[in-house]
């Protein structure tokens, strides 16, 4: 705690001050792989204008349809440097020979779990659904109507490390993902699962095939927005509307509110 303390600057401290203690938690788990260099500050400014890019971007596609979404503030919550996150892992959490979306997801999971959910940190893992993305949303939403989460992770996104362990696993997160979302997880950091994701959104809903498609071609510019956990809701048999989503840049806290605002909606 005394070397995160230590990175920030008197008028950060005092800020940091008045907040509440879980912002505070937050806000070191985020500081604390901070690089002081140009070369980060450069980073900063342009994820920053890629975020507001796609913000606007998100917004003119859900719009599209007849679809309409509540105006949302504080999108992104950023300390005073950029974050960058560790060495890059050394293989995707999907390989690239995987067979079936089912062996995919499966094999997703296993990843996760033993890059993430280790040296007892069992009990924060994800409730990833397992087997083809409609399977799960025709057996597992249209029942009790939960939401539908998509988790899409990238290893080349400067978040890949920090938003799954210190986000996704957060406690605060995990209790709302198991009690009011269907989780449904996919890697793209290889093309050839990227296509296999665009095969398997060919068979469901139009409205989150468009959604999903359209945010990958557009995240392509800047792969650092990556992860995304786009929420959608059943409106009836046959038809799902998006209804939020998060960034990698989000924090532990603001991705909780974001999860109640989907259950509201």
């Amino acid at each position: 705690m005394g070397l995160l303390i230590s990175l920030l600057s008197q008028s950060e401290l005092k800020r940091l001050k008045r907040e509440n203690a879980q912002y505070m938690r937050d806000l070191c788990v985020m500081t604390a792989c901070l690089h002081y260099s140009q070369a980060a500050k450069n980073k900063k400014i342009s994820l920053l204008k890629s975020l507001v890019r796609f913000q606007t971007f998100v917004k003119s596609v859900a719009t599209q349809g007849g679809i309409k979404q509540k105006e949302r503030s504080k999108e992104v919550l950023f300390p005073s440097e950029t974050v960058v996150a560790s060495k890059r892992n050394g293989s995707p959490l999907i390989s690239i020979d995987c067979a079936s979306v089912l062996e995919g997801t499966q094999k997703f999971k296993e990843e996760f779990g033993e890059r993430y959910c280790i040296n007892g940190r069992d009990h924060l893992m994800p409730p990833f659904k397992i087997g083809s993305l409609l399977s799960v949303i025709r057996e597992d939403t249209e029942g009790d109507r939960r939401r539908l989460a998509l988790y899409i992770h990238n290893d080349k996104s400067a978040f890949r490390n920090i938003f799954p362990r210190e986000v996704l696993c957060s406690e605060g997160v995990l209790g709302l993902l198991r009690s009011h979302f269907v989780l449904w997880p996919w890697d793209v950091t290889e093309k050839v699962n990227e296509r296999m994701l665009m095969n398997e959104l060919s068979r469901c809903p139009r409205e989150i095939s468009r959604v999903v498609t359209a945010v990958l071609e557009q995240v392509d510019r800047n792969v650092d927005l990556f992860p995304f956990l786009i929420v959608f809701k059943m409106m009836n048999e046959r038809e799902l509307k998006m209804v939020d989503y998060t960034t990698g840049a989000f924090s532990p806290t603001q991705a909780r509110e974001k999860l109640i605002s989907c259950m509201d909606d």
